[in-house]
């Protein structure tokens, strides 16, 4: 089967690995075992309430009658001030975290671009 053949579908794209999603085999079960607890029911579940106000919140100061995008204007800023809460840390970061994240899509999809594009 293919997704279990890492040396040919390497989940290794990029020499700055995401933990656990950028490893492979049982050096990627290693890493999914030590955060599973972090992310079980048990450990999010008391959240959610807190990540639905975070995400109407985004919707409600969404400019009316203008097109946005969802990735940038909804999804980026709900994740961040997620992952935020989640964590524990402080909301003055949310900005570099956004500009981090925009950098990066940037850089993918250079990446991505065929060869004189």
């Amino acid at each position: 089967m293919a997704a279990e053949d890492a040396q040919t579908f390497s989940s290794r794209v990029s020499r700055h690995l995401y933990i656990p999603n950028a490893l492979d085999g049982k050096e990627h079960q290693r890493f999914r075992k030590l955060i599973e607890r972090y992310l079980s029911d048990a450990a999010v579940n008391p959240l959610f309430p807190d990540f639905l106000d975070i995400a109407r919140t985004v919707v409600d100061n969404l400019p009316r009658g203008e097109i946005v995008d969802a990735v940038t204007d909804i999804g980026s800023i709900v994740t961040v001030r997620c992952q935020s809460l989640w964590l524990g840390w402080n909301q003055s970061h949310e900005k570099a975290l956004l500009t981090w994240m925009e950098e990066n899509r940037a850089a993918a999809r250079i990446a991505a671009s065929p060869p004189g594009k």
